[in-house]
């Protein structure tokens, strides 16, 4: 069975001069991670709002037409750079019109309809950005050519993961649970389905932040066959981080598989509206249970630190986790209780 070495970032929020100079550093980690032997990276949920940075302070809306400008030079970055290091990148997440196309697909259409098992086709903090201040899918595609362009009377915009692979396929993600600040003062709407994927390494999906602290998701995600849930996350205070941490442990524990956080650190010198400060460990967990570690960390990082954090991720183990640990949660369920117990509810 495989084993999957990755990386996960506490990627650092500071002070940037250029656009040139947010790209080159996101290139310089990703060249590293490959140079120690990482085969996939993970960055954060709301990585290129750090662009904002660079501008004036924005309102939502301004913000979101801004950040969703950089699509076509974001898709562009990340498919040379995958290409060139030999990495699968999660590009963290990407704030982008509803409505617009990636490389051929339209972006619209594809968050409304779940996808098959393990195809690259349908697909399917913070906890958000500033959560204690302010108390979708896509289509897998790996044959486009780019972008084209949208309507520009689109009001919708979509915070949506895309994990590039070195032989150009690409797998998204729009985040399915939006916060109470993403649903009032971001101009976002949410995704309708859950993407399962084939990697080399078995099927993977990727909850973000918010989504990880819904357990009926990933446990769609695992009844559907994934082993390897990919948590980008923003989370901009220890409150908001400890609820995705414990939550992330809890669906690998309940679900007998590893999930990978990635999160923000550091604080921009002047306030802004969106994202400004982060709190983060980014880590890698499994079951609390043999043969792993009694509290289920294979990995984290030193909180709140510009780092990059390798960790191997052991599948053989995996699986004899699920074949000879002390309970197995995931197949002890008792599906036809909780359909009766669900019956009874009234809505």
């Amino acid at each position: 069975m495989k084993k999957l070495t990755i990386a996960t970032t506490q990627y650092g929020l500071k002070d940037i001069t250029s656009e040139e100079q947010f790209w080159a550093g996101i290139a310089d980690k990703v060249r590293k991670a490959a140079a120690e032997g990482a085969e996939m990276i993970v960055f954060p949920e709301y990585v290129t709002a750090h662009l904002l940075s660079l501008k004036p302070p924005m309102l939502h809306d301004e913000a979101c037409a801004y950040l969703d400008g950089q699509s076509e030079r974001y898709e562009r970055f990340f498919r040379e750079l995958s290409g060139e290091a030999g990495i699968a990148i999660l590009a963290g997440t990407h704030i982008c019109r509803a409505d617009r196309t990636w490389g051929g697909e339209e972006a619209g259409l594809a968050g409304a309809v779940a996808g098959g098992d393990g195809s690259a086709g349908a697909s399917g903090g913070s906890d958000g950005p500033n959560a204690e201040k302010n108390s979708g899918a896509g289509v897998g595609s790996g044959s486009g050519s780019g972008l084209s362009e949208a309507s520009d009377s689109s009001k919708e915009y979509v915070n949506e993961a895309f994990l590039f692979f070195p032989d150009g396929r690409l797998e998204r993600q729009r985040k399915v649970h939006l916060t109470p600040e993403e649903q009032i003062r971001w101009p976002l709407v949410p995704g309708e389905s859950l993407n399962v994927f084939d990697t080399q390494w078995g099927k993977m999906a990727i909850l973000t932040c918010y989504d990880v602290e819904f357990p009926e998701l990933a446990r769609v995600a695992a009844l559907r066959g994934v082993e390897t849930i990919l948590c980008p996350s923003y989370t901009d205070s220890a409150h908001g981080y400890h609820r995705v941490r414990f939550c992330a442990q809890a669906r690998a524990v309940e679900n007998q598989l590893f999930v990978v956080l990635s999160g923000l650190v550091g604080a921009l010198s002047e306030d802004r509206p969106q994202v400004d400060t982060g709190y983060c460990q980014a880590g890698a967990f499994a079951p609390c249970d043999f043969p792993f570690d009694p509290d289920g960390v294979l990995e984290t990082g030193k909180k709140n630190v510009d780092a990059t954090i390798l960790v191997e991720l052991d599948y053989y183990q995996l699986h004899e986790n699920r074949a000879r640990g002390a309970v197995a949660p995931f197949y002890d369920r008792r599906s036809e209780i909780y359909r009766q117990e669900m019956k009874k509810l009234r809505y």
